[in-house]
Order: structure tokens, then sequence, then C-alpha cells
């Protein structure tokens, strides 16, 4: 884990054209649902002699995701690496019953990355946008209704007040019970932070806004994944309340940038992310091959 978090780290810091997902994609991809051992086998890696990392990528369903050092962009070696893994990954999700594989982290300006997926049998169509913001500047302090509370999930019993919002924000169709189950799984992870974790507890005393934010020290990135409001509780400003609550913690985290991104689908997201000052920095392609 600590060997693909710094590759991630190398890529953003090379920005050279290929897009590598934030560290705290990686965590959230590991350890939600929080299955470490069954993300285990769904990774494959490539070392060099001295056990640098060149390249990794993983299968989870219909998700293939593929990530090479940025030193090697365009070679003959990631283009033979990538080949190897939708191989590999085809035929894990044919047995798994799937009937396409999906992949989403690549910029429509990217078309060298374009070109490695599309010889491999993989189209692209436009997908979502990539939002960021600057953090040098005074960010507002959150306003909330009366009655309604901010708060962090340091302990179990605020994280499942914050676990109520998003199984209702993201339209969950698991009974409570077995999601309840998967997050508290979460929650006793390696990759948790409490104070990362933030939520808008209602008068009533549910969840009813939350996000979570993910540091990258070493460029200076905070990232949003995800940010959701129950819809018992929408339209009141809160999902802009958790939101301006995270981007002070990424600030007095030493953070420069905050980014975030969603579907092209998602108007109302995209209207929230606009409302308090992010700004499209770039738009995806989704890449996929059905069978």
């Amino acid at each position: 884990m600590d060997k693909i978090r710094a590759l991630q780290v190398a890529g953003r810091a090379a920005n050279n054209g290929t897009y590598y997902v934030h560290r705290g994609d990686v965590d959230w991809w590991f350890y939600y649902p929080p299955n470490e051992g069954a993300r285990r086998e769904n990774v494959r890696m490539w070392e060099d002699r001295g056990g640098r990392l060149l390249a990794w990528g993983t299968q989870d369903g219909d998700s293939v995701d593929f990530f090479a050092h940025p030193t090697l962009r365009g070679s003959e070696t990631s283009a033979a690496m990538l080949a190897w893994l939708l191989d590999w990954a085809e035929t894990r999700a044919k047995q798994q019953g799937k009937t396409k594989l999906q992949h989403y982290w690549v910029t429509e300006t990217d078309t060298l990355t374009q070109a490695h997926w599309q010889a491999c049998g993989f189209t692209a169509k436009e997908d979502g946008p990539s939002f960021a913001q600057s953090l040098n500047r005074k960010i507002p302090t959150p306003v909330l209704p009366a009655g309604f509370m901010l708060s962090d999930a340091c302990t179990e019993a605020n994280f499942r007040l914050r676990a109520e919002a998003t199984h209702g924000a993201f339209g969950i169709e698991r009974p409570w019970d077995a999601y309840w189950e998967n997050n508290l799984g979460l929650f006793r992870s390696r990759a948790y932070v409490g104070e990362n974790n933030v939520f808008v507890r209602s008068p009533d005393g549910h969840g009813a806004s939350a996000c979570v934010i993910w540091f990258d020290h070493e460029n200076k990135v905070g990232l949003f994944e995800p940010v959701g409001t129950h819809p018992n509780y929408q339209k009141m400003g809160l999902g802009k309340a958790v939101l301006y609550e995270g981007l002070r913690r990424m600030q007095a985290a030493g953070m420069q940038t905050a980014i975030v991104s969603t579907g092209p689908e998602n108007i109302a997201a995209i209207a929230l992310y606009q409302s308090v000052g992010f700004e499209v920095t770039m738009r995806f392609v989704a890449l996929s091959k059905p069978w």
C-alpha cells in the first residue's frame, strides 16, 4: 500500500499528461467496502529487481484500473503491462458473470493513454468533470440552520451518524444493518482518520450531511471523496456547510489546492461544487469494453 500510494503521489507531481488518482482515492478503494483481503486478490503489481514499483492495476467487478510510474509514460513496457492486466481482468470479470470492463481515469486531452486502451479493444466516450480550487484564500465560515451542528466522526457513535447520512444520500439499496457492518470495518481500518470525516447532526439527532477529506502532503492537494446529503435534509445548505468545513480543515493541514470529481449527470453536485468556489479544470473520458 505504501508503494502504491507513493506511485500515485509521484505521478501527480510529474504532471506529465497522465492522470493519477489522489492517494486518498486509493485508501477509499481498498478500505471501502472494508474487505482488505479481497482487495489484495484484485491487485497485480510490477516491480523492478530493486523492488521499485513500476505499475499496478486492479479489477473489481466490471471496473479496471491501471497506473504506471510516470517515467514509463508512452513506453512499450507500460503498454505491455496494460495489455497483460486487461487480459487478466477480462478473464476474471467473465468468470464473475460480468459483461464489460470500464475505466474512468483518463482525461479527454490524454490521447496517448487513450490510444493504449483502444489498442486493447476499449472505446472512449465523454465522462464527468474534475473540479479544483486554490486554498490560498479566506474560506467562508460554514452557516447552518438553527439546531444543526457540525462535527467529526472520531467516535463510533458519531461515525454511525455519518454512515446514516451517506446511506440515504447515495441511495444505498443494502439494508441498514449490512451497510453499517461494512462501515464499521472501515471505521476500524488503518486508513480511517476521524477528524477527516465531517458530518452535520440534525436537531433530532440524525446524520444529515457528510464528507470525507483526504490529504496528499507532498503535492499539497486535498481531496473530497465522498460528499452527500440525506434526502430528508437536502436544499438546506448542509452540503455547502460540510464542504466549507472540509476546505477549512484542508487549509489548516497545509493543503494549497482542493479537488473533487463527479459524473456528468449529477447536476446537483456540479452546482454545489461551483457554489463553494470550485471550477472545472479537466474532463474525463469513460473507457469501456463490452462482450
